[in-house]
């Protein structure tokens, strides 16, 4: 691209004092061009020297790429699929560890009405080049169900999540807030407990994104993500003979196994404001096998039951589909695949769940869950309560 900078006449043409000419050929003019450095962002390219073309004052830019500025990548866009599925999980990890359990199943052809709170909390350090996020949410659930045959259980809820997804490095955050619906199953045969569950979603979020340095204002953006999760759990349990001087402390080891499977849509939507982008449709799943074992603590005294349990797990991301979303920049007439952040495909957990049935008609539950995979920790809380009749 010529780009012209001066154009020149003669001082004769338009002059009666020709000693201008003279004076204009000793001219000099000092030309000094952007210097590209590591922090450059934008179009690349080479500037060459100026010269003097037909009276004008000449040079050339020849573009040679694009470098993308790592505010404008998208991966948090991206890295809100994860935080949707933190929410799902949170959701599902709650009716597992408290609503379809040996204890709940003990109690024949009664029906619970429940509510549950619950917190969210994952935080994902970068990996390579793609921004690491912090997620947080916290919500409430409520739900119903009940034994209409002996041994078999089935119930729904209903529940609604706040929280954000935001990015680690940079000034970009999506803000989320969704509703989630769930049925679930339990069978009770023996020493083996069967578990079923799905759970629906659409969470809404609300992106903003600010350009501090250069200051290039801000954008803004907004869209729905659908999410399912489908789950099936097996345990065996085997009661500890009374008669063991560690029944004192463990009642009950339970190994387990379970499938997981998550899908979670993101559809194409186009931000407005200051360095505005498109980005177009993808989707996240992600099947995990979990396996591990539980330790119970059973206590009983009077009207009173309470369950103390630890489990712990390994499980494995044996399938994997991660969104790489095609991104526009219109601005720039530049496009880009947009990724999120490739979470480990391993992960250990550990829990801790408290269930205590005070009377025939009242009780109390909570957990805590820690998480760990390489760059990533998740906590999740829960509490609430069961009225049985």
């Amino acid at each position: 691209t010529d780009i012209t900078l001066l154009s020149f006449k003669s001082a004769s043409s338009i002059s009666d004092t020709p000693d201008l000419d003279k004076a204009l050929e000793e001219l000099r003019v000092k030309v000094s061009v952007p210097t590209i450095t590591e922090d450059t962002y934008g179009h690349m390219g080479t500037w060459s020297d100026p010269q003097v073309v037909n009276g004008k004052l000449m040079i050339n830019w020849k573009p040679t790429s694009y470098k993308l500025n790592p505010e404008k990548s998208g991966s948090i866009v991206l890295n809100s699929l994860w935080g949707h599925y933190g929410d799902l999980r949170s959701l599902k990890q709650q009716q597992l560890a408290h609503n379809i359990t040996a204890q709940r199943m003990e109690v024949d052809f009664s029906t619970n009405i429940w509510g549950a709170g619950m917190g969210t909390f994952t935080n994902c350090a970068t990996i390579g080049k793609v921004d690491g996020f912090t997620h947080r949410a916290g919500g409430y659930a409520v739900g119903l169900d009940t034994q209409l045959i002996e041994d078999f259980l089935i119930g729904g809820s209903f529940a609604q999540f706040f929280g954000y997804t935001a990015s680690q490095a940079y000034s970009s955050r999506s803000d989320q807030s969704g509703y989630l619906g769930s049925g679930y199953l339990g069978i009770f045969a023996g020493s083996w407990l069967f578990k079923g569950m799905l759970i629906y979603s659409d969470i809404h979020n609300d992106l903003n994104t600010k350009y501090p340095k250069p200051n290039l204002g801000e954008s803004k953006g907004s869209w729905n993500s659908r999410g399912i999760l489908a789950d099936a759990h097996v345990d065996y349990r085997y009661i500890v003979n009374s008669r063991r001087l560690i029944s004192s402390i463990v009642s009950a080891v339970v190994p387990f196994v379970e499938a997981e499977y998550v899908y979670v849509d993101f559809p194409k939507f186009t931000e407005v404001g200051s360095e505005a982008r498109t980005f177009g449709e993808g989707h996240l799943q992600n099947v995990a096998i979990p396996f591990g074992v539980t330790l119970e603590h059973n206590y009983s005294r009077g009207q009173r039951s309470e369950v103390n349990s630890f489990s712990f797990s390994y499980a494995i991301d044996v399938y994997r589909q991660e969104p790489t979303v095609l991104i526009n920049l219109p601005e720039a007439s530049y496009s880009w695949d947009g990724v999120g952040s490739n979470l480990s495909r391993k992960s250990i957990k550990a829990q801790f769940s408290n269930d205590t049935e005070w009377n025939s008609y009242f009780s109390t539950f909570l957990g805590f869950t820690y998480e760990w995979r390489e760059h990533t920790i998740a906590y999740d809380l829960n509490c609430g309560m069961r009225l049985i009749f």
